[in-house]
């Protein structure tokens, strides 16, 4: 086999001997020519040097790390809108679901480790004019792991401003959360509570927790609710409970309106069931807080129940004021923030200007690229 060989010196000497009028003609004309001789030139030098010299390597320029199409996707570090929506704990859950926002629906379960006290007054204004029942209701609530939570409720009933009031009803509830925040739609959590009591048959309750946000400071729960009466007239309460909430200032202030729907049933004396009493609330709610470690909730239902009649009619309203005080903590060093993964295919001016605007966060490389000679 006969292998012609071209070096540039060859290639420019031919050039060098044609007449100077013609070399730009020619250029133009056999360009594509030249180009496939020079590509073709070295390809046979490289391929003589290691017929020659099998154990000499050929030195080429190699790429250290992934090109840029190959690199990963850095996290950026930024602030959310609003500190309701900072991101807290070991669920990774929003600020916002660490306190209870509405008064009839609960939603998710609080942060690990958290130990929360609240105080419940539940008056309940009958319209015909018979005496009003106010419920006192002491409650510890506990972030356990695993994403349980545990509250214990010591209740006191009172008919009338006269009335007495004795302690007469014990809660223990616990709360599993399915997963961490915003893995299944909805944040779903399973609730059961048993409730005895001193003068009555005890109680069972069963919910399914639901919530999540909308936008930026508007957020939302609903309960599907069973409540089973363990003797007596085994009363069944099957309920619906929804929630609205919008922020109107930072951590200071929030409005919204919350609704509930029980359908009622219980045994006669004979242990037929009746048929279902309705039971719809519905009225706005407010929250303040003073002091960012206390919560003041205010929620106002007004009832209206269908007994014989097929119309609806408004017979009572109740109001719910929630007073929750947590334990005090030391501050964080900076305030928790939201990470958004951000593709940016390698770009190194997007990253520097991240950089820039939020800071280095730890643990963050770009690989780099460098010539192996």
């Amino acid at each position: 086999m006969c292998v012609i060989h071209y070096t540039e010196g060859d290639l420019a000497a031919c050039i060098s001997e044609l007449p100077t009028p013609r070399i730009t003609g020619l250029l133009s004309q056999y360009c594509p020519c030249l180009c496939w001789w020079a590509l073709r030139s070295q390809w046979q030098a490289k391929w003589l040097t290691r017929q020659t010299n099998p154990g000499s390597p050929v030195r080429t320029r190699r790429r250290k790390g992934p090109r840029t199409w190959e690199l990963p996707p850095i996290t950026v570090y930024g602030y959310a809108p609003l500190s309701d929506d900072d991101r807290i704990g070991a669920y990774a859950q929003p600020r916002w679901t660490a306190h209870r926002v509405f008064g009839e629906t609960r939603v998710y379960v609080i942060p690990k480790g958290m130990v929360e006290f609240e105080y419940w007054l539940k008056p309940e204004l009958e319209r015909n004019g018979a005496p009003a029942n106010f419920t006192h209701q002491f409650e510890l609530e506990f972030g356990l792991p695993y994403r349980f939570q545990l509250d214990l409720y010591a209740v006191s009933n009172q008919t009338g401003a006269a009335g007495p009031l004795q302690f007469d009803e014990q809660k223990v509830e616990l709360r599993w959360a399915l997963a961490d925040w915003n893995k299944i739609p909805g944040n779903p959590a399973f609730y059961l509570e048993w409730n005895p009591r001193s003068n009555a048959p005890p109680h069972v309750e069963g919910k399914l927790l639901l919530g999540g946000s909308v936008a930026s400071g508007s957020h939302w729960g609903s309960n599907l609710v069973f409540e089973h009466e363990a003797g007596g007239l085994q009363e069944n309460s099957r309920e619906w409970t929804a929630g609205i909430s919008r922020t109107v200032r930072d951590a200071k202030l929030s409005l919204g309106l919350e609704t509930k729907l029980a359908l009622v049933d219980r045994k006669d004396s004979k242990g037929i069931r009746g048929n279902l009493e309705k039971q719809f609330g519905i009225g706005p709610s407010l929250q303040v807080r003073p002091l960012p470690p206390m919560h003041l909730d205010f929620a106002a239902l007004i009832g209206a129940n269908q007994q014989r009649s097929p119309s609806w009619d408004v017979r009572r309203a109740g109001l719910g004021i929630l007073a929750r005080i947590e334990p005090p903590r030391p501050a964080p060093a900076g305030r928790q923030t939201a990470m958004v993964r951000v593709d940016l295919q390698g770009c190194r001016p997007a990253a520097a200007a991240a950089r820039m605007f939020h800071g280095e966060p730890p643990g963050l490389e770009l690989p780099e690229e460098q010539d192996n000679p």
